[in-house]
Protein backbone atom coordinates (compact mmCIF):
# COMPACT_ATOMS: atom_id res chain seq x y z
CA UNK A 1 0.00 0.00 0.00
CA UNK A 2 1.25 3.83 -0.87
CA UNK A 3 1.92 5.57 1.80
CA UNK A 4 -1.17 7.28 2.72
CA UNK A 5 0.18 10.80 3.96
CA UNK A 6 1.92 10.70 1.16
CA UNK A 7 -1.27 10.48 -1.12
CA UNK A 8 -2.78 13.04 0.83
CA UNK A 9 -0.28 15.25 0.35
CA UNK A 10 -0.07 15.11 -3.29
CA UNK A 11 -4.20 15.36 -3.15
CA UNK A 12 -3.33 19.12 -1.07
CA UNK A 13 -0.47 19.74 -3.73
CA UNK A 14 -3.17 19.25 -6.88
CA UNK A 15 -5.24 21.67 -5.04
CA UNK A 16 -8.07 18.55 -4.73
CA UNK A 17 -8.19 18.75 -0.39
CA UNK A 18 -7.07 22.37 0.88
CA UNK A 19 -7.56 22.52 4.01
CA UNK A 20 -9.54 25.45 5.44
CA UNK A 21 -7.16 26.50 8.53
CA UNK A 22 -5.65 29.04 9.00
CA UNK A 23 -1.75 28.29 8.36
CA UNK A 24 -0.51 31.54 9.63
CA UNK A 25 -1.16 30.79 13.07
CA UNK A 26 1.57 29.45 15.00
CA UNK A 27 1.91 25.68 15.25
CA UNK A 28 1.93 25.68 18.85
CA UNK A 29 -1.55 28.11 19.43
CA UNK A 30 -3.17 26.00 17.02
CA UNK A 31 -2.12 23.02 19.17
CA UNK A 32 -3.26 24.30 21.99
CA UNK A 33 -6.65 24.73 20.50
CA UNK A 34 -6.71 21.63 19.39
CA UNK A 35 -6.05 19.89 22.44
CA UNK A 36 -8.37 21.99 24.44
CA UNK A 37 -11.31 20.85 22.23
CA UNK A 38 -9.99 17.06 22.04
CA UNK A 39 -10.25 17.45 26.03
CA UNK A 40 -13.68 19.01 25.78
CA UNK A 41 -14.90 16.11 23.91
CA UNK A 42 -13.31 13.92 25.77
CA UNK A 43 -15.08 15.16 28.64
CA UNK A 44 -18.39 14.94 26.51
CA UNK A 45 -17.20 10.80 26.14
CA UNK A 46 -16.99 10.29 29.54
CA UNK A 47 -20.42 10.67 30.06
CA UNK A 48 -21.49 7.79 27.72
CA UNK A 49 -21.79 4.43 29.00
CA UNK A 50 -22.55 2.84 25.57
CA UNK A 51 -19.00 1.87 23.44
CA UNK A 52 -21.50 1.91 20.55
CA UNK A 53 -22.82 5.44 21.47
CA UNK A 54 -19.64 6.82 21.81
CA UNK A 55 -18.08 5.24 18.43
CA UNK A 56 -21.33 6.92 16.64
CA UNK A 57 -19.90 10.31 18.43
CA UNK A 58 -16.63 9.74 17.72
CA UNK A 59 -17.56 9.61 14.21
CA UNK A 60 -19.43 12.82 14.59
CA UNK A 61 -17.06 14.40 15.59
CA UNK A 62 -14.02 13.64 13.68
CA UNK A 63 -14.74 15.66 11.13
CA UNK A 64 -14.34 19.06 13.11
CA UNK A 65 -10.67 18.04 13.41
CA UNK A 66 -10.17 17.49 9.50
CA UNK A 67 -8.87 20.61 8.63
CA UNK A 68 -6.26 20.62 11.75
CA UNK A 69 -5.17 17.03 10.32
CA UNK A 70 -4.85 18.41 6.97
CA UNK A 71 -2.29 20.86 7.61
CA UNK A 72 -0.14 18.68 10.08
CA UNK A 73 0.38 15.94 7.47
CA UNK A 74 1.04 18.31 4.86
CA UNK A 75 3.84 19.35 7.39
CA UNK A 76 6.91 17.91 7.96
CA UNK A 77 7.97 18.52 10.98
CA UNK A 78 8.71 15.96 13.53
CA UNK A 79 8.31 15.21 17.29
CA UNK A 80 5.19 14.09 18.95
CA UNK A 81 1.32 15.26 18.83
CA UNK A 82 -0.84 14.51 20.81
CA UNK A 83 -3.87 15.48 18.79
CA UNK A 84 -2.35 13.27 16.40
CA UNK A 85 -2.56 10.12 18.10
CA UNK A 86 -5.64 10.52 19.72
CA UNK A 87 -7.69 11.14 16.85
CA UNK A 88 -5.92 7.85 15.64
CA UNK A 89 -7.28 6.23 18.12
CA UNK A 90 -10.45 7.64 17.85
CA UNK A 91 -10.85 6.71 14.18
CA UNK A 92 -10.29 3.40 14.72
CA UNK A 93 -12.96 3.36 17.32
CA UNK A 94 -15.50 4.87 14.80
CA UNK A 95 -14.60 2.73 12.09
CA UNK A 96 -13.21 5.46 9.71
CA UNK A 97 -10.03 2.99 9.03
CA UNK A 98 -8.68 5.07 5.93
CA UNK A 99 -7.96 8.20 8.51
CA UNK A 100 -6.89 6.19 11.03
CA UNK A 101 -4.38 3.88 9.70
CA UNK A 102 -3.39 7.57 7.60
CA UNK A 103 -2.64 8.88 11.10
CA UNK A 104 -0.68 5.86 12.77
CA UNK A 105 1.37 5.65 9.74
CA UNK A 106 2.01 9.71 10.21
CA UNK A 107 2.85 9.34 13.96
CA UNK A 108 5.34 6.01 13.52
CA UNK A 109 6.83 7.88 10.69
CA UNK A 110 7.72 10.68 12.58
CA UNK A 111 8.38 8.97 16.47
CA UNK A 112 5.36 9.97 18.19
CA UNK A 113 4.23 8.03 21.58
CA UNK A 114 1.21 6.69 22.59
CA UNK A 115 -1.88 8.89 24.16
CA UNK A 116 -1.47 10.22 27.30
CA UNK A 117 -2.99 7.58 30.00
CA UNK A 118 -2.11 4.22 27.63
CA UNK A 119 0.17 1.94 29.24
CA UNK A 120 1.56 0.24 25.97
CA UNK A 121 3.81 1.41 23.35
CA UNK A 122 2.32 3.73 20.26
CA UNK A 123 3.02 0.47 17.42
CA UNK A 124 1.37 -1.75 20.63
CA UNK A 125 -1.79 0.61 20.94
CA UNK A 126 -1.93 0.11 16.98
CA UNK A 127 -1.87 -2.99 16.66
CA UNK A 128 -4.21 -3.57 19.49
CA UNK A 129 -7.25 -0.83 18.09
CA UNK A 130 -6.77 -2.24 15.11
CA UNK A 131 -7.21 -5.53 15.97
CA UNK A 132 -10.27 -4.94 18.69
CA UNK A 133 -12.24 -3.09 15.85
CA UNK A 134 -11.43 -5.54 13.29
CA UNK A 135 -13.32 -8.40 15.34
CA UNK A 136 -16.20 -6.29 15.47
CA UNK A 137 -16.26 -5.92 12.17
CA UNK A 138 -19.53 -7.43 10.12
CA UNK A 139 -16.91 -7.98 7.21
CA UNK A 140 -13.56 -8.20 8.43
CA UNK A 141 -12.33 -9.11 4.49
CA UNK A 142 -12.44 -5.55 3.85
CA UNK A 143 -10.14 -4.49 6.24
CA UNK A 144 -6.97 -7.18 5.24
CA UNK A 145 -5.15 -4.09 3.33
CA UNK A 146 -5.29 -2.30 6.47
CA UNK A 147 -4.03 -4.54 8.85
CA UNK A 148 -1.35 -5.55 6.75
CA UNK A 149 -0.56 -2.26 6.09
CA UNK A 150 -0.27 -1.60 9.85
CA UNK A 151 2.10 -5.05 10.44
CA UNK A 152 4.28 -3.82 8.15
CA UNK A 153 4.45 -0.39 9.59
CA UNK A 154 5.34 -2.03 13.07
CA UNK A 155 7.68 -4.53 11.95
CA UNK A 156 10.44 -5.03 14.66
CA UNK A 157 8.80 -3.11 17.16
CA UNK A 158 8.89 -5.05 20.96
CA UNK A 159 5.38 -6.05 21.08
CA UNK A 160 3.68 -7.44 24.02
CA UNK A 161 2.89 -11.03 23.37
CA UNK A 162 -0.53 -10.74 24.40
CA UNK A 163 -0.76 -8.07 21.79
CA UNK A 164 0.68 -9.91 18.79
CA UNK A 165 -1.79 -12.68 19.45
CA UNK A 166 -4.53 -10.27 19.28
CA UNK A 167 -3.48 -8.96 16.21
CA UNK A 168 -2.60 -12.04 14.14
CA UNK A 169 -6.08 -13.15 15.20
CA UNK A 170 -7.53 -10.51 13.68
CA UNK A 171 -5.69 -10.67 10.76
CA UNK A 172 -6.79 -14.40 10.65
CA UNK A 173 -9.97 -13.55 10.30
CA UNK A 174 -9.44 -11.09 7.85
CA UNK A 175 -7.65 -13.52 5.51
CA UNK A 176 -9.87 -16.27 5.75
CA UNK A 177 -12.22 -15.68 3.04
CA UNK A 178 -9.34 -14.63 0.36
CA UNK A 179 -6.06 -16.25 1.48
CA UNK A 180 -6.53 -19.22 3.71
CA UNK A 181 -2.85 -20.71 3.84
CA UNK A 182 -2.08 -17.43 4.72
CA UNK A 183 -4.87 -17.43 7.38
CA UNK A 184 -3.62 -20.29 8.76
CA UNK A 185 -0.07 -18.97 9.14
CA UNK A 186 -1.59 -15.89 10.73
CA UNK A 187 -3.85 -18.20 13.05
CA UNK A 188 -0.80 -20.40 13.88
CA UNK A 189 1.15 -17.60 15.00
CA UNK A 190 -1.61 -16.20 17.22
CA UNK A 191 -1.44 -19.66 18.97
CA UNK A 192 2.19 -19.56 19.31
CA UNK A 193 1.64 -16.19 21.33
CA UNK A 194 -1.43 -17.48 23.45
CA UNK A 195 -4.61 -16.98 21.44
CA UNK A 196 -7.08 -19.62 21.80
CA UNK A 197 -7.75 -20.19 17.95
CA UNK A 198 -7.04 -23.86 17.74
CA UNK A 199 -10.98 -24.46 16.04
CA UNK A 200 -9.94 -22.00 13.57
CA UNK A 201 -6.80 -23.72 12.36
CA UNK A 202 -8.65 -27.30 12.78
CA UNK A 203 -11.63 -25.57 10.09
CA UNK A 204 -8.74 -24.59 8.05
CA UNK A 205 -6.56 -27.68 7.91
CA UNK A 206 -9.69 -29.27 6.96
CA UNK A 207 -11.36 -27.10 4.06
CA UNK A 208 -7.26 -27.15 2.79
CA UNK A 209 -7.21 -30.80 2.62
CA UNK A 210 -7.28 -32.39 -1.25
Amino acid sequence: MQSLAAKHRAQVDAGRNIPATATHKPASTTQRFMLAALQADYARLKNVRSKQRKAEIKRELLPRYADHLSVILNQSGSGHDESVVVLCVWAFDAGEWHTAVMLAEFALQHGMSAPEGFKRSLPETLLEEAALQATRQGNPSELRDYLQHLQALTSGADIADEVTAKFHKALGQTLESTDKPAALHAYRTAQQYGAHVQRNINRIERELQP
